[in-house]
């Protein structure tokens, strides 16, 4: 007994040390300039890479590299700073009433971190296309991709697309066949097949299906806008006994017509599609409008009349959904982000934001100018009573 409470006793002062360590202002004093320096990295970068890219690689991350050199990343930098103020908070500052001002701003500015923190991780970005007189709940991820694998009842299997590594082969417990992976592309350029091609990228002997027997995937640079990129991948589909190749294919993300073939009876469709996601509930557009600059066709101003609809809730309200005046419900934030006028029917296209933390700013600063407040009141007081 006694050693266990001398060894509890030594670890506590073990982490009162390290607490005490973290919560020195030198952190602040030299994480400051490093958050600074990789904003500036990240937006030099997003000219070169796009805005998505550069916010994977230097804010939404861990850990960079440039070269063979690790440098830290934004979540990194932002856990330290945070951990920094929390203890420097919890161990260095003075409670008092006369220092309750400072302690507010200080929780104020932890609270604003948290929430960056919570909207990082858990933020989903897509869009709803929805001609008018229809109505759609399923948001297209604007960067994710995934590899589909259905059969005539349901959809069996959904793969990442960033987790198909050329080379990689793919090996399923409950179906009859495997995929290899010779080759995909971020962002391809579709070109005619030639013999050539075939002679390249195929074996002699397997059956080519799908659009590889009129077309190429060629690998074109990646877009600084990563929702227009068009990603591609080559498959070779083997049977889980005897290891025979029997189909070869290539496609490119939304083919019109998803790939099919039979193996045991079965048959199997494949398609690469940006990954969905469902709404908890449905927007119908009504109308879409559009106004131009006189004697123009570049828009003004459009905007979308919609009506929110949740039927297992009895819910049915109308909505206008414009540039720069979103819809906010249940979470999601609804943005008019662009349209089509292609077809015989007017289409809308609403970028759809999911952010849980989006509440934390508006609190976070709420309790900052109660804190200033607070503490301007208190030095009065205090200046008053020296007076």
């Amino acid at each position: 007994m006694k050693r266990e409470i001398c060894y509890k006793g030594i670890m506590q002062k073990q982490f009162l040390k390290i607490a005490h360590h973290l919560a020195s202002p030198i952190y602040m004093v030299w994480l400051m300039p490093a958050l600074i320096g990789l904003l500036i990295l990240g937006t030099v970068a997003q000219k070169y890479v796009g805005l998505y890219a550069a916010t994977q690689t230097y804010f939404s991350s861990f850990i960079f590299f440039v070269g063979p050199v690790p440098f830290p990343g934004g979540y990194s930098l932002i856990a330290l700073l945070s951990v920094n103020i929390l203890f420097k908070l919890i161990f260095k500052s003075r409670w008092s009433k006369d220092q309750a001002g400072i302690i507010i701003v200080h929780l104020a500015v932890l609270s604003l971190l948290i929430g960056g923190g919570l909207t990082a991780f858990t933020q989903k970005e897509g869009f709803l296309y929805i001609p008018e007189g229809s109505a759609n709940n399923i948001i297209n991820d604007y960067h994710a991709r995934e590899l589909i694998i259905a059969d005539d009842e349901r959809i069996l299997k959904q793969i990442s697309f960033y987790d198909l590594q050329e080379g990689a082969a793919l090996a399923f417990e409950d179906l009859p066949f495997r995929l290899e992976v010779p080759f995909t592309c971020q962002n391809c350029d579709i070109v005619e097949a030639t013999s050539d091609d075939h002679d390249l990228n195929f074996k002699d002997g397997v059956e080519i299906i799908g659009p590889a027997q009129f077309m190429a995937l060629k690998k074109a640079p990646v877009k600084p806008e990563n929702e227009a990129n068009i990603a591609g991948i080559q498959l070779t589909i083997r049977t889980v006994e005897g290891n025979e190749a029997v189909y070869q294919t290539a496609f490119f993300e939304n083919f019109p017509k998803p790939i099919t073939f039979q193996l045991e009876g079965r048959v199997f469709y494949l398609a690469l599609t940006r990954a969905k996601r469902e709404l908890p509930f449905s927007v119908y557009l009504k109308d879409f409008e559009k106004l131009d600059y006189p004697g123009t066709n570049k828009a003004r101003e459009y905007r979308s009349f919609v009506t929110i609809r949740e039927p297992e809730a009895g819910l049915s309200w109308d909505a206008v959904i414009a540039m720069n005046e979103p819809l906010r419900y249940k979470g999601y934030s609804l943005f008019q982000a662009s349209f089509d006028q292609s077809g015989e029917t007017e289409a809308t296209v609403l970028s759809v934001v999911e952010n849980k933390g989006w509440v934390f700013p508006y609190i976070s600063t709420i309790i900052f100018v109660l804190g200033l407040i607070l503490h301007l009141i208190i030095r009065a007081r205090q200046n008053r009573h020296q007076g």
